[in-house]
């Protein structure tokens, strides 16, 4: 376990005898997720093709988007309309992603 702003021993002596507390992470609702779960699933469009694999997710803002990397680089803002389908279980999102969003063209 690591601390941050402790980078060694000495600094981590003075928590002797501290006691920590962690309290659990919420429970999630149905079609809810850990970013970072995210990460590493890989990418179908609704025919079935493989695009690539989620290797980051960034949360702005107004919306969250997941990072594809594949064939094409793309990203694809993470909600139900475009990515209709999340299984953890199997490792792998389905998206429908409107027309332009994947291009070999830059």
């Amino acid at each position: 376990m690591t601390f941050k702003g402790i980078n060694d021993r000495s600094g981590a002596e003075s928590f002797r005898n501290i006691e920590a507390i962690a309290h659990a992470p919420p429970v999630l609702e149905d079609a809810e997720y850990w970013l970072d779960d995210l990460v590493g699933l890989e990418v179908f469009d609704l025919e079935g093709q493989m695009l690539g694999t989620v290797s980051g997710v960034l949360a702005g803002v107004a919306q969250t988007r997941l990072v594809v990397q594949g064939p094409v680089g793309f990203q694809i803002p993470f909600v139900a309309e475009l990515v209709p389908e999340v299984d953890l279980d199997r490792r792998r999102v389905v998206i429908d992603p409107p027309p332009g969003l994947i291009s070999e063209e830059v």
